[in-house]
């Protein structure tokens, strides 16, 4: 390619390239970031952004009152990070379909097909192992609440005689 059609050409491809594979991990860290809210989650990155803000008491009252504000304020700090996010994928999308119609115009129709499906696979991997990194993220998150709540899991008490898959916490 940069023989063909210059130096120019290829850091437009690799601009694609690198803004496609972004694009699909920022879609991937939505879905996480709104399964943790959906169930009321507080993802690592956050939880250690409090973890030092302490306010010594004795008073059991003013403890669970500190508690409560930080998982408010937890919660907030995500539900900014979804708008964040969301605001960044829709530039993303905008200057990917910019590059986009720069590369038709000067690739032939062949050389777009393929590059577009080059990038397309591409970030279908990327994508499966950024939600592979997040899922074992989440049930680590959810394994660590049910700690804290002190619910242990015992798989020898649930018998199942149906062909309905029960997820972990259900059991």
């Amino acid at each position: 390619m940069k023989y063909k059609h210059g130096e120019h050409k290829c850091t437009r491809l690799k601009y694609y390239s690198n803004h496609k594979q972004k694009l699909a991990k920022q879609i991937e860290q939505l879905k996480f970031l709104l399964e943790c809210k959906k169930f009321e989650l507080t993802p690592k990155h956050l939880t250690k952004s409090v973890k030092n803000t302490t306010i010594n008491s004795t008073s059991q009252n003013i403890k669970q009152k500190i508690e409560k504000t930080k998982q408010i304020f937890l919660m907030k700090m995500l539900n900014i990070e979804i708008t964040q996010t969301n605001m960044n994928m829709r530039a993303a999308k905008n200057n990917l379909h910019h590059t986009e119609i720069q590369l038709k115009r000067t690739l032939s129709e062949s050389e777009f097909i393929k590059f577009i499906q080059k990038q397309n696979l591409l970030c279908n991997k990327i994508a499966k192992e950024k939600e592979s990194t997040l899922t074992s993220k989440i049930e680590k998150i959810k394994q660590e609440r049910m700690r804290k709540l002190g619910i242990n899991i015992n798989d020898n008490w649930f018998a199942n005689k149906t062909s309905i898959v029960f997820p972990q916490e259900v059991k």
